[in-house]
């Protein structure tokens, strides 16, 4: 080729590139291509504000807050919101608790999640709407998980939580039953039987549950889950496999490729210095990165269907440690604690990953 011929190659090369026409280029690509929403479906939305499966105040609380402030960022999807569920008032006459087993605030948990049941069946009766409940204290899984199963039958569930909840009224210390609902999907005791729960049915196999990231049991607990074969992961298991072999051998062993799934999150299965604002607190609990890695791989499957996310208490900015006598530091005033708002923010980060957002 000749300078000349070169010269005018180059010449008009440059004039292909130039910076202006180069964004002007992209700006048209963007133009043409909008960006897809990380998830295109709708949003069933259940406010489970009941916490009387234990006795702290203020985790009634986290729902309403939700609603207000965090899902309004969820442009992508259509919100379908199950509204106030009308609970009874605590000072509202109750039949009194069982005498020969322990079960504290009986009647009015049967209720309350009774209501969180139908709420929740009456939005998972659409198989493609994404069902969140927000609780609440863990005993509103007794509601949300038997109202996904009677909409969902063949949901499978993991369970991510500093504890098993796998106890029941006859084995339980506290009588606190958000220690008990996974025993009582599971059928290890016969809860109809108790004021207000005549409606409940265990609907959950042995087999279609998986525990991630327990580090508090009771001895009855531990039994329950050896003797049943349950498959269950320690957070000595997540320190040892690491988390991203322990979600593919748990997918790998739930029956069924394309069960639909259920994932309880309890907000205490992740160390205390990533979310304090919570009724009991255990050091040595799930990362950051193992908390997202969880609901993110769940997410990927295609299959994530259903999510609780429990036990963020906004009034407190720090829980009382388990099995010290330590006592929970609740904050006064209007405005968020810095740990409350570390908690609620974590607990959204969740959900978004859940829901399908990714870093990329």
């Amino acid at each position: 080729m000749s300078k000349r011929a070169a010269s005018r190659s180059l010449s008009l090369a440059s004039k292909k590139i130039k910076p202006e026409s180069h964004v002007n280029h992209i700006q048209q690509l963007l133009n043409n291509s909008p960006a897809e929403p990380f998830l295109k479906r709708s949003l069933g939305f259940v406010a489970a504000e009941f916490e009387g499966g234990q006795a702290l105040t203020g985790v009634s609380k986290t729902a309403g807050i939700f609603r207000e402030q965090y899902l309004p960022k969820l442009e992508e999807f259509k919100l379908r919101d199950a509204g106030d569920l009308p609970f009874p008032e605590a000072s509202s006459k109750f039949r009194n608790d069982p005498k020969k087993v322990n079960a504290n605030r009986c009647e009015s948990s049967g209720i309350a999640n009774r209501m969180i049941s139908n709420a929740t069946y009456a939005q998972a009766q659409d198989p493609d709407q994404f069902v969140l409940t927000v609780g609440g204290d863990h005993s509103i899984s007794f509601g949300s998980i038997h109202g996904v199963l009677r909409a969902r039958p063949d949901t499978v569930v993991f369970w991510v939580d500093a504890h098993a909840d796998m106890n029941t009224p006859e084995s339980s210390i506290s009588g606190n039953m958000h220690g008990m609902p996974a025993a009582a999907h599971l059928g290890l005791f016969d809860f109809s039987a108790l004021p207000g729960w005549s409606w409940f049915r265990p609907r959950l196999d042995v087999g279609s549950i998986v525990f991630i990231g327990l580090r508090d049991l009771d001895e009855f607990e531990k039994h329950a889950l050896k003797s049943l074969g349950i498959q269950a992961y320690s957070i000595h298991d997540v320190e040892k496999l690491g988390i991203s072999e322990i979600m593919t051998r748990a997918l790998n062993s739930l029956p069924g490729e394309d069960r639909p799934i259920h994932l309880s999150f309890d907000i205490d299965g992740i160390d205390p210095t990533y979310a304090p604002s919570t009724g009991t607190i255990l050091d040595g609990g799930l990362s950051l990165r193992e908390s997202r890695y969880i609901c993110t791989s769940l997410a990927e499957t295609g299959r994530l269907k259903s999510m609780d996310m429990v036990e963020i208490n906004p009034t407190i900015s720090c829980g009382a440690k388990a099995h010290c006598g330590d006592t929970v530091e609740y904050v006064s005033g209007d405005e968020l604690h810095p740990n409350a708002l570390q908690t609620l923010n974590l607990g959204w980060d969740l959900i978004e990953c859940s829901l399908g957002k990714t870093q990329l």
